[in-house]
């Protein structure tokens, strides 16, 4: 449908909810891409960053139920603390389901964030241990540097992107 009227549709979802017929509708619509969160490569973990129950096995039945009727996916996981050690186990899922893949790394400043107008988040520090930002030692291996802007505009002033130190 969008693809129809000139645009990109891009998806994103945790894919929990997903069941036969939304997933036939969602293919329906010619998504470009749905992307979806793939936060750790055990239930346990996964529940806990998710605070839910059984969301791994919900995650890839929906995964499962896009790649059924083509739809072109692409799996995310924003590292945490609580599922650094699984990074390498979420990229074998990734691998095996035959997905795109992306790991990221939240870098926030320490303190008080501004969310939206007037609203602030808590500092880190009152975060929960398993949301915070992971201390894990990116920094010795990537190098953050300002991101290169599109062509034809202009440079962001504070987003950053990793690159690997050679």
């Amino acid at each position: 449908m969008g693809s129809k009227l000139g645009f990109a549709l891009d998806l994103k979802t945790n894919g929990t909810l997903l069941t036969a017929e939304s997933a036939d509708r969602s293919a329906a619509r010619g998504p470009r891409q749905v992307d979806i969160s793939l936060l750790g490569a055990t239930g346990a973990t996964f529940d806990a960053i998710a605070r839910s129950r059984r969301t791994l096995e919900r995650v890839l039945r929906g995964v499962r139920l896009l790649q059924g009727r083509g739809v072109r996916l692409k799996l995310n996981t924003l590292l945490l603390d609580l599922n650094l050690a699984e990074r390498e186990a979420i990229l074998d899922i990734a691998r095996q389901l035959g997905v795109e893949y992306g790991q990221f790394v939240k870098v926030s400043a320490v303190g008080t964030a501004v969310v939206g107008r007037g609203a602030t988040s808590p500092p880190v520090s009152r975060w929960p241990r398993s949301t915070r930002p992971t201390r894990h030692p990116f920094s010795s291996r990537y190098a953050m540097t300002p991101a290169a802007p599109n062509p034809g505009q202009k440079a962001p002033q504070t987003p950053l992107q990793a690159r690997r130190r050679t």
